[in-house]
């Protein structure tokens, strides 16, 4: 295996230039999940009136799913390639938040399952973007 030329530069900008984009990405996935924690509690809590535990096990479905598909996504980051795994987690992403904004017009026992769906691929697109960032 070689070293690129600019890797072994002196001034660093080898490694700024690596890093960045992947520092970036993993923070922006991270911000994303962060947000939905705070606001997606409260909706479920106040706005569809459910209960503590439920609130907690919609929420853990994300957990749940990237636990489970985190083998998964590593396999597919090894055979297709780490930026191909980051893509697709990227367009897993977008479709869970296509599904959440289902949620908002259905009653609250649809909008609860639908939210759990998105929460479940929310889950495997991180599992996606994390494996693919960090290999």
């Amino acid at each position: 295996m070689t070293i690129a030329p600019r890797a072994l530069a002196g001034d660093g900008s080898g490694r700024i230039s690596v890093f960045l984009p992947l520092c970036l990405t993993v923070f922006s996935i991270y911000a994303v999940l962060g947000l939905s924690m705070a606001a997606l509690p409260a909706y479920l809590h106040a706005t569809l009136d459910f209960g503590n535990v439920v609130v907690g096990l919609a929420i853990g479905a994300q957990s749940l799913a990237a636990l489970l598909s985190r083998h998964f996504a590593g396999t597919t980051a090894d055979l297709r390639g780490a930026r191909f795994a980051v893509v697709l987690g990227a367009a897993v992403c977008a479709l869970a938040g296509a599904i959440a904004l289902a949620a908002t017009t259905a009653s609250p026992a649809v909008a609860l399952g639908v939210l759990v769906v998105s929460r479940l691929v929310l889950g495997l697109g991180e599992s996606f973007i994390i494996t693919g960032c960090l290999s």
